[in-house]
């Protein structure tokens, strides 16, 4: 089950989170969807690094749980977002392999307790 901001996930209820923002029309997000999206919260990334998914039209329009955050425009989808106490630390615009995604996701997870 991926994270939802739609269930009441704040990002303050968490100091470190992914956020996926994503568009169903998006074959990348598609591909992402059947590769990792499933089993990634049963990782020990997805434990550490938790995912907060949410779509590109609610992400534009502000209506999400980091609309008071500081994070920069998001262009295109997928675009994994790391959100530390509200503030953008890190992300990885697009998707094309697993292999590429859990090497930057391996990242942002050994970034988390550096200062």
């Amino acid at each position: 089950m991926i994270l939802s901001t739609a269930m009441g996930l704040a990002p303050e209820s968490r100091a470190d989170t992914l956020v996926y923002v994503y568009d169903d029309a998006c074959a990348a997000c598609q591909k992402f969807d059947r590769e990792i999206a499933g089993t990634y919260q049963h990782t020990e990334e997805g434990e550490r690094l938790p995912m907060v998914k949410i779509n590109l039209a609610d992400w534009l329009s502000g209506e999400h749980g980091f609309s008071r955050c500081q994070i920069q425009p998001v262009r295109g989808t997928p675009t994994f977002i790391q959100v530390v106490n509200c503030l953008e630390r890190d992300r990885i615009a697009g998707y094309t392999s697993d292999e590429l995604f859990w090497m930057a996701v391996n990242r942002m997870v050994n970034s988390i307790a550096d200062p």
